[in-house]
């Protein structure tokens, strides 16, 4: 609907056409749109007595008219997905539309296919895009130029009062200045006319002026549409994985990376127990194989025997490997073992030995070849009265080391990474390493607790993801669509057995349907108000628009694109 507006009222004069305008309004996609997923079907009002039916990409036309056949609705809605093998032929549409006006039915067929809604149209169905459905839109005015101000006017008013008094006094000054009868009233008079006529010259050519700039300079056109808006959800689980070099759509994989680091920590914690007790020496020893190049197995309580003859055993079997041959002449292999004293006491904190021998081996050859030395004394034997960590205090001061040793290469590696990656909590793998209790009590009356472990952070590029769902848009409704506002959620990232992260997202998007300015501008440079009308009616996901052509007097769009200036909201 075209409507031309003029806020003067008519005075005394002809009615001129100051300014003028037409807004192009088409109803509100959004408003009106069915609440929709890409991808997904419309949400149908119960009162409608219809039925959907979701069309595979493979599914011949015999196969889809059979279903509905089968429907018992009087209205079907065929939601047909983009490469449909229903696109191919337009024989297949007639043959839908056959059976359903033969069973009284009709058939409302949605697609964002833009083949599939031609075909069905083209042979006589109702066809509609499912996220901006076919709206009648229609022009309410055209604004060309700017209205003059009531206060312009009275000023102009004013000005020509002014004028029309200046003219009085000038006759008046006349007839007072002409003592010599006729001949000096045409004198003076003549010399009005000529300063009149000069006036009226003057205004001519600004008249002139005005109109060469307005038509050359001043012609401009300002439109601005808006196109209409959806809500898109997507819910999904992405995969992030550190062998991924891209972002794969299809996988449904984003690429990761890896940052570990490893520590080791030493704590001192309170011994709550206080009683009798009796308490063995530990330390490491050095075993030495000087015999042959053969290994050595030792089994776990193996005796080690001190020069003064304390006695020391294996904690735990271990194998000496063989020595080497260098020229002729061995060189003695070595491997690093636990022993624990015979029996308890402080007797046996000894210091360093340079050598253990092996009583089991006396008498025989191995016995000058296979021997022993510590570097470190001996500790922890005691017996008798004294605080000592109970199981209890043990298992508390493991699990504090344990978690004071995890913040700690925690804030360590994330002061590393970079700003562009993203760590989610639960995406971080804690490994202890090795964990020693040293029950010996200080003078303070504490044990101390050493811990070792590693700990791998898996993180991702936030862009990654984004990437990623901007392709699955991509899949389900094509390249037409932009991205005006989203929110993206994680939630709680899980490791899968070959130490990939299985990460859960929720995605809430608005749409627009994708119209460029630069494009638009190009196709109404010099259109006329007509063609401008129908070009604009015709864009796709349009909501509304609103043009201005300025000053009053133009009639079309510039065919300067500098002169059109084109918003899309």
């Amino acid at each position: 609907m075209l409507r031309i507006e003029d806020p003067r009222p008519l005075v005394g004069t002809p009615r001129r056409r100051s300014f003028s305008s037409f807004l192009l309004v088409a109803p509100c996609a959004a408003a009106k749109l069915p609440a929709t997923r890409l991808g997904g079907s419309f949400e149908i009002s119960s009162s409608m007595e219809a039925k959907k039916i979701t069309v595979a990409k493979s599914d011949e036309a015999t196969t889809i008219a059979e279903k509905i056949i089968d429907a018992p609705a009087k209205e079907i809605i065929l939601s047909v997905p983009r490469f449909s093998k229903l696109a191919e032929s337009g024989a297949n549409f007639r043959l839908l539309k056959r059976e359903a006006e033969a069973l009284k039915k009709e058939i409302v067929v949605e697609s964002v296919d833009d083949a599939v809604l031609d075909l069905a149209r083209g042979n006589g169905l109702t066809a509609r895009n499912p996220f901006f459905a076919d709206s009648s839109r229609h022009f309410s005015d055209i604004v060309k130029g700017k209205p003059r101000r009531e206060d312009e006017a009275n000023v102009e008013k004013r000005h020509v009062q002014k004028e029309d008094s200046g003219v009085s006094a000038s006759h008046h000054r006349i007839h007072e200045a002409a003592p010599y009868g006729d001949g000096g009233r045409r004198r003076w008079g003549r010399r009005f006319v000529s300063r009149a006529a000069i006036f009226g010259i003057v205004v001519v050519m600004l008249a002139a002026v005005i109109s060469i700039v307005g038509f050359i300079v001043l012609p401009r056109a300002d439109i601005t549409v808006v196109a209409a808006k959806t809500e898109w959800l997507h819910s999904d689980s992405v995969g992030v994985d550190t062998e991924a070099t891209a972002v794969d759509v299809v996988r449904r994989v984003i690429p990761g990376q890896i940052f570990k680091d490893t520590k080791n920590i030493q704590l001192l914690f309170p011994a709550s127990g206080q009683g009798k007790i009796e308490r063995k020496a530990k330390g490491t020893i050095t075993i030495f194989n000087a015999h042959g190049t053969a290994p050595q197995p030792l089994v776990q309580n193996t005796r080690f025997q001190a020069p003064d003859g304390k006695i020391f055993r294996l904690v735990a079997k271990v194998t000496v490997p063989g020595a080497r041959l260098e020229g002729g002449n061995i060189v003695p292999s070595s491997i690093k073992a636990e022993v624990i004293a015979d029996v308890p006491g402080e007797a046996y904190n000894i210091a360093p030995v340079a050598k253990f021998t092996i009583p089991g081996f006396t008498g025989t050859p191995k016995a000058a070849t296979f021997y022993a030395s510590s570097a470190e004394p001996m500790q922890g034997g005691f017996k008798g009265d004294t605080a000592y960590p109970t199981k209890e205090d043990i298992v508390k001061a493991k699990d504090a080391a344990q978690t004071a040793l995890r913040d700690s290469i925690n804030i360590l590696v994330r002061s590393q990474l970079d700003p562009d990656f993203k760590l989610l909590e639960g995406a971080t793998q804690f490994k202890l390493i090795t964990q020693k209790v040293n029950e010996t009590i200080d003078a303070d009356g504490k044990f101390s607790v050493f811990t070792e472990a590693e700990l791998a952070l898996t993180v991702f590029r936030e862009k990654d993801v984004r990437d990623l769902i901007g392709g699955i848009l991509v899949e389900e409704a094509g390249n037409d669509f932009e991205v005006r506002s989203d929110e993206l959620q994680y939630g709680t990232p899980t490791f899968t057995t070959r130490g990939a992260l299985t990460l859960p997202i929720s995605y809430r998007g608005v749409l627009a349907k994708r119209i460029s300015s630069e494009e638009l501008r190009a196709r109404v440079a010099g259109k006329s108000e007509a063609d401008l009308r129908a070009t604009i009616f015709s864009l796709s996901g349009l909501e509304s628009a609103k043009i201005s052509l300025w000053p009053f007097w133009v009639r079309k769009v510039p065919q300067n694109p500098e002169k059109i200036r084109v918003v899309v909201d």
